[in-house]
């Protein structure tokens, strides 16, 4: 076992295998078919395969793996890799503006630098050191029933690898702590940490509990050190697993073994949680083909790169990701589910672990890991309880007078957008001389609970809707005298300075940066309502509006190059000048918006156009037959009449005739259709 020098700053080591060789596997014709699955006695253990019959993996799921690095081109795991789609390849461009220049499958906060595949960059470790991260990964997500190798807990997560631990196992803790922020910010929802250390600090605690309020679930491994006579959490405590002030936000996994006792090598005590299989483990290793020899020392050694698949590796390190992907799972069933709950459910359904002497009894946890148990279970709560993420509240308008009635609508769901009628649903107004009646109301056989609010007085009415204890869904209507009459969804209002603003459908005000954004929407401000600042002050911000899609091409003023805009404001390079002529003919450049800094952040970034492609929103008439339509989604639509191009809020300056489009026809637009006339983002 590798561990860190009394350097202070060099904190964490990687729980390496204890037995690492290479073997071949005999195929066997199981289903799954994965030709290692026969290998995998864990997945027995924990009885994946019946929990396979719930659920065989979570889509939306993103796990971050912290660790030595993680193969990227792995046949087992090369589809599971995380892409960040904000980042164009190879371009040495930060596209996103993240910090972080083509940081397109994660990053290497060891080396600096856009490749977390593992590294041999300390002189005299054990090349073998280098598969810790890749058979991390593929425990979790290694593709199921793909004719090769194992089957992972989750066969539809996605791996954002995370290289913070170098060769020999050791790292740094602010190359962690920078990698979970980033894991953060890049949109993961489980966190694998498959190391320890032993020295506390503030910083981490702090930032694992605010990923746990934020929604993120870290699962830690709980450490190998009963061999060594300091396995005991509570008198040797190790971090980060007994991080996060003792709160228990921090899901800790200790390590059984084929005969379902603990791991002679695990540690335990009060910060595990769970414990989960972690001997005799087959898995998915860095697969180097082209590197099998490698300097350890003064002497040439053989590495052990050239087969993808080998074993066994024993450690907690292995415990955790079987338990990572298995909250994966779970989560997949109920999105809205917190970390904290999480951990609730799947301690519920552990089961007890064989022969655990009296002095261990609490100390593993809740007890060993049982996945079909815990899927079952959460796939009952998903079909009886109220979702707080698809339960909603809806206005027959969202913005009224003062002493107006509106209708209000509570819609209610479960996890898997199933209606549950029956439910009492009560209203509440975070204002208390707004009306409410009924205060108390079932939910239909569709779902919906019907009320109605009079407000006495203008500003903005917050509505909670819960059934028992339970919000299950929020929402605003905006109260405005004065003007409010003649305000709706797309008002276009101005207050007493230069700014226009245009209303949403949640009574939110969005604003047009400069005047060029609003004249790609708009052929003048005729239709610009001038109202007092307090009925303006009435509509909470909601943001900036973007260039109209299809029309126009920006460009930052810091950065040369040009963008094609499509809904959402989301951005599309055009590598050449070529192309930019293609589509917006000879005098291309006079289209070109200049976007300042301060306003390029309200856009995000796409994909290149590529040959051939023209931009959603691209307005096109044929040059011949006088056809007029609009591109969206490599489609065209056409217009039925000249009118209702006019009456879609589009401006005949706009229309390209130069070429001919070579696309298919789809929908035709037959009316005015609000996400085309309106700059609601």
């Amino acid at each position: 076992m590798t561990y860190c020098s009394t350097n202070t700053r060099c904190i964490f080591h990687a729980l390496v295998a204890l037995v690492v060789f290479a073997f071949a596997f005999p195929a066997y014709a199981l289903s799954p078919s994965d030709s290692l699955l026969g290998e995998q006695w864990y997945l027995d253990a924990i009885a994946a395969k019946d929990a396979w019959e719930v659920t065989i993996g979570n889509p939306a799921s993103i796990i971050a793996v912290l660790d030595v690095g993680v193969d990227l081109d792995h046949p087992d795991l090369a589809s599971a890799m995380w892409q960040n789609l904000g980042e164009i390849p190879g371009n040495g461009v930060d596209d996103d503006r993240n910090g972080y220049v083509d940081d397109v499958n994660g990053w290497d906060f060891v080396g600096n630098d856009n490749d977390p595949t593992p590294a041999y960059d300390v002189a005299g470790s054990n090349p073998n050191d280098l598969h810790h991260g890749t058979v991390v990964a593929g425990i979790i997500a290694a593709r199921g029933n793909n004719g090769q190798g194992i089957a992972g807990i989750d066969w539809l997560a996605k791996i954002m690898p995370l290289r913070v631990l170098r060769s020999d196992g050791v790292g740094d803790l602010n190359d962690v702590l920078a990698a979970l922020r980033y894991a953060h910010e890049q949109g993961a929802s489980i966190v694998n940490l498959s190391f320890v250390g032993t020295e506390r600090s503030v910083e981490l605690d702090a930032l694992i509990i605010e990923l746990a309020r934020d929604g993120v679930l870290v699962v830690a491994a709980g450490g190998n050190e009963d061999q060594r006579g300091r396995g005991n959490l509570d008198d040797f405590p190790a971090y980060p697993i007994c991080s996060g002030n003792g709160e228990g936000y921090v899901l800790g996994v200790a390590a059984t073994n084929e005969q379902d006792e603990k791991a002679t090598f695990s540690s335990y005590g009060d910060c595990v949680d769970l414990s989960a299989p972690g001997s005799h483990i087959v898995g998915t290793r860095f697969h180097d083909p082209d590197h099998t020899a490698i300097a350890v020392g003064d002497r040439i050694g053989q590495t052990t790169f050239s087969e993808p698949y080998g074993g066994f590796f024993n450690g907690t390190s292995y415990a955790a990701p079987i338990v990572a992907g298995a909250a994966s799972l779970v989560r997949g069933l109920l999105p809205s589910l917190a970390p904290l709950d999480i951990i609730a459910l799947l301690r519920q359904a552990a089961d007890p672990i064989a022969n655990v002497p009296g002095a261990l009894t609490g100390k593993l946890g809740a007890g060993r890991l049982q996945l079909s148990r815990a899927v079952r279970e959460a796939l009952a709560r998903a079909t009886a309880a109220p979702s707080m993420t698809h339960s909603s509240i809806e206005f027959s308008r969202p913005i009224v007078g003062v002493l107006e009635d509106v209708i209000v609508r509570v819609v209610v769901q479960n996890d898997s957008g199933q209606v549950l009628g029956g439910r009492s649903v009560r209203l509440l107004s975070d204002r208390i001389d707004d009306l409410i009646a009924p205060t108390t109301a079932l939910t239909d056989a569709t779902g919906i609970a019907s009320f109605s609010i009079r407000a006495q007085q203008e500003g903005i009415a917050e509505l909670h809707a819960l059934i028992g204890d339970l919000t299950v869904a929020t929402g605003r209507v905006v109260v405005a005298s004065g003007g409010a009459a003649g305000i709706g969804i797309g008002s276009l209002l101005k207050g007493s300075t230069s700014s226009v603003y245009v209303v949403d459908a949640r009574g939110k005000r969005y604003a047009f940066p400069d005047r060029q954004t609003f004249d790609s929407w708009y052929a003048d401000t005729s239709s610009v309502l001038r109202v007092d600042d307090s009925v303006l002050a009435a509509f909470p911000l909601g943001g900036l509006v973007t260039i109209r899609p299809g029309t126009f091409l920006v460009k930052i003023q810091t950065d040369p190059k040009v963008y094609t805009v499509e809904r959402g404001g989301v951005l599309r390079w055009v590598p050449t000048e070529e192309m930019a002529i293609a589509r917006y003919g000879t005098a291309w450049a006079s289209r070109v918006v200049d976007v300042p800094d301060a306003f390029f952040a309200t856009y995000t970034s796409g994909t290149q156009v590529g040959p051939g492609e023209f931009p959603s929103g691209y307005l096109w008439e044929h040059p011949a037959t006088g056809t007029r339509a609009m591109v969206e989604n490599g489609t065209l639509r056409a217009f039925g009449t000249r009118e209702l191009f006019a009456q879609n809020g589009l401006q005949e300056r706009d229309v390209f005739r130069h070429l001919v489009v070579e696309l298919p026809f789809g929908n035709p637009i037959l009316g005015r259709e609000q996400t085309l006339a309106i700059p609601i983002p």
